[in-house]
């Protein structure tokens, strides 16, 4: 009888507003193995923790921002078999990819799901990995404010930090260049 390969799932507590730290309750109620993250930093060290500890995947609790700093930690794309469950605020990445967005069915999911292989950005330079969106320009802006606010996530937040935005942006130069492609 073969088993599952153990699974890592790592929670970004502050997903969607702080909804998102349920997740834990009800993972361990499955016996998977899940642990909090405390920052993006510490999100990181966790996703590069679990292949040192003998996870055969890690799934991560949290939106599409979580994936994007986790992807960022895994030493190459591939090293890892990495799941989602959608906890964050709009969960474009899993409605992409049809994971189910209610969070016990994802869960449920977990251990018998199939690994398919995507397509991944980086970005030149700085080596940032993403998989469904790269922000450049206005939205970056705005996204640097979020990201830097000890503010609690909020929609408050958010509108500050697009009228900030509005009020520094300038437009910059930029290239895109694909396989084959510029």
């Amino acid at each position: 009888m073969t088993t599952a390969p153990r699974i890592r799932l790592i929670v970004n507590p502050s997903a969607a507003s702080g909804r998102a730290r349920r997740v834990l309750g009800r993972a361990s109620a499955r016996r998977i193995e899940a642990v909090a993250s405390d920052s993006a930093e510490h999100l990181a060290e966790l996703v590069r923790s679990a292949r040192a500890g003998g996870a055969g995947a890690v799934a991560l609790a949290g939106g599409d921002g979580t994936l994007t700093s986790a992807l960022g930690a895994l030493a190459a794309p591939g090293a890892l078999p990495v799941g989602l469950v959608p906890a964050g605020s709009g969960n474009d990445f899993a409605r992409d990819l049809r994971i189910p967005l209610d969070v016990e069915q994802a869960l449920d999911a977990l251990p018998t799901s199939v690994e398919r292989r995507i397509d991944l950005g980086e970005l030149s330079g700085s080596g940032a990995r993403f998989a469904c969106v790269a922000t450049m320009g206005f939205d970056e802006l705005a996204l640097r404010t979020v990201h830097g606010s000890r503010w609690p996530r909020s929609r408050a937040l958010n509108v500050y930090a697009a009228l900030r935005a509005l009020l520094t942006y300038s437009p910059r130069r930029l290239s895109i260049e694909w396989e084959g492609g510029r």
